[in-house]
């Protein structure tokens, strides 16, 4: 059975940059049977980034949305209160200005399903392999 997953994005005044991340989630292909959610912990942020969060969402995947609030300031507080709020196995976290792949919901599920020795991996955004490459 593929493990669930929880995607948190952590926003700081992130109107200006949310849209394309939100919308990037919105259209994952996920396999059927598989429950996945998205949270978007709000810290602190004075230019209504919930509530823009929540406009600019689909509403036929409201299910999938939740926007909460951390009012202590950082980002190890906001990573903090999405885990808590997490309501599956897996945890993935996104920056505000990350696109993630169409696929990113089932290669998570799958990935950490092969591999339940790890605990936490990492990757690199594209943006920083094609300027080490020489690139950009």
């Amino acid at each position: 059975m593929a493990l669930s997953v929880t995607n948190v994005v952590c926003c700081y005044n992130s109107v200006p940059r949310l849209e394309p991340t939100l919308r990037h989630l919105s259209e994952q292909v996920v396999k059927s049977g598989l429950a996945w959610e998205v949270i978007v912990v709000d810290n602190g942020s004075s230019d209504n980034t919930a509530a823009y969060a929540k406009k600019i969402w689909p509403s036929s995947l409201s299910d999938h949305l939740r926007v909460v609030t951390e009012h202590k300031p950082g980002l190890a507080y906001a990573r903090q209160r999405g885990f808590e709020e997490a309501k599956n196995e897996v945890v993935s976290f996104i920056d505000d200005d990350n696109w993630v792949c169409p696929e990113w919901i089932n290669l998570v599920s799958d990935l950490m399903e092969r591999r339940p020795d790890v605990g936490a991996l990492g990757g690199f955004a594209r943006r920083f392999l094609r300027k080490a490459a020489g690139m950009v």
